[in-house]
């Protein structure tokens, strides 16, 4: 199948006319092998793969720790490779994974909210005649990785969250870890508004309650003008005369006591930035947070010279020293293959069935180019 990609913005909003030559509509090609599969190549040279859900649903392991996002049972929905041959993995709890080519990945767990969305999502769409048979199934194991989530989060807090929930991926929050063993996590910063003043703490900004107190003090400071008052004013009880200005002190100093004996208002509580530990990144946008390495083994064969390095996180990366070129296994058995020459960068992402794609960036030819090859497993190519 061959369309036209609309769901791609290649031109300015509100523009009546364009120049061809600068920016020009493209076009989006479906193929589905016999296997069931289906690939997708998109304008911008990006490669989408789909499999059917009903057949990606493992047999056992239906514990609840399975069933948190990123486990066992949040299958695998959709992967697409970048032109430049990074790896984003989307599952069906929402979760992102992304692989670069250089050993780096990410993750982003769902929010609860954003985990019911999806759930009532796909329990609308099995309602529908003639949907997919999968939807149920989806909705269903939706159902049950949302409740295994809600369960898992209901113990932490969002403004003191454990070590354990920081190293597995807070909600919302993006989890790093680098090729050299480096973890962080990174975030949207949150904007805190700060109170207006006369405002109490708690209350809606802009709402302005005066307190009792306030009425009262404000009826027993007297006038600028001394002795006397205007027309209709009340007249001071008995409870309250004693605050009235001695002879003795002058009115400047009882005003000053009474500045003094007012409470000092309370601190702020301490904001995500601050319990984290953050600093500002992308220009203040965001927070990023340092968690521990995480733990890797190191070894180099002494007569290839090939080097090894493996984390406990199940990533394998070996480096070829002669031939400027690494492989990175992830722990699902997907191969990321790199290697660098005079004119560029080759990448390779493959795993058994699926289709296998080369990335071949050659930005430092005469003229820079790219070019993506799609190798599906029926013969046909892209």
């Amino acid at each position: 199948i061959v369309r036209m990609h609309h769901e791609r913005l290649w031109y300015t909003p509100g523009d009546t006319s364009w120049d061809v030559s600068s920016s020009r509509p493209g076009v989006q090609v479906t193929y589905t092998p016999p296997s069931g599969a289906v690939v997708q190549a998109f304008s911008d040279a990006s490669i989408r793969q789909s499999w059917p859900p009903q057949r990606l649903f493992p047999p056992a392991g239906r514990e609840a720790d399975e069933m948190l996002p990123g486990q066992a049972q949040d299958i695998e929905l959709a992967r697409l490779v970048t032109p430049f041959g990074v790896l984003v993995i989307e599952r069906l709890s929402g979760r992102k994974d992304v692989h670069h080519p250089s050993g780096t990945r990410a993750w982003r767990n769902p929010t609860i909210e954003e985990l019911q969305e999806r759930s009532e999502h796909f329990k609308q769409l099995a309602k529908k005649k003639g949907c997919d048979v999968a939807a149920r199934a989806c909705a269903e194991r939706l159902a049950q990785i949302c409740a295994a989530w809600e369960a898992n989060q209901g113990e932490e807090d969002d403004m003191d969250p454990s070590e354990q929930n920081k190293y597995f991926g807070m909600p919302g929050h993006w989890r790093v870890t680098t090729c050299s063993g480096r973890r962080f996590g990174r975030t949207l910063k949150v904007e805190e508004v700060a109170a207006e003043p006369g405002t109490a703490t708690g209350s809606r900004t802009g709402s302005q309650r005066p307190s009792a107190d306030a009425d009262r003090v404000s009826k027993d400071v007297p006038s600028s003008h001394g002795t006397g008052s205007r027309p209709g004013s009340k007249i001071p009880s008995k409870d309250i005369s004693s605050k009235e200005p001695s002879k003795d002190v002058p009115a400047e100093a009882e005003d000053d006591e009474d500045l003094e004996s007012e409470p000092e208002p309370p601190e702020p509580p301490p904001s995500l930035q601050d319990i984290l530990e953050a600093v500002l990144v992308d220009e203040g946008s965001n927070i990023e947070y340092e968690l521990d390495p995480v733990p890797m083994l190191v070894q180099r064969d002494p007569h290839t010279g090939i080097t090894s390095t493996s984390n406990e996180e199940g990533m394998l990366i070996l480096a070829y020293p002669e031939e400027e070129s690494n492989v990175c296994i992830l722990p699902d058995g997907t191969r990321v293959s790199q290697t660098e020459d005079a004119e560029g960068t080759e990448v390779v992402v493959e795993k058994e069935g699926a289709a296998r794609v080369s990335c071949h960036v050659k930005d430092k030819a005469y003229v820079p180019h790219s070019m993506v090859k799609v190798e599906i497993e029926d013969g046909a190519t892209m």
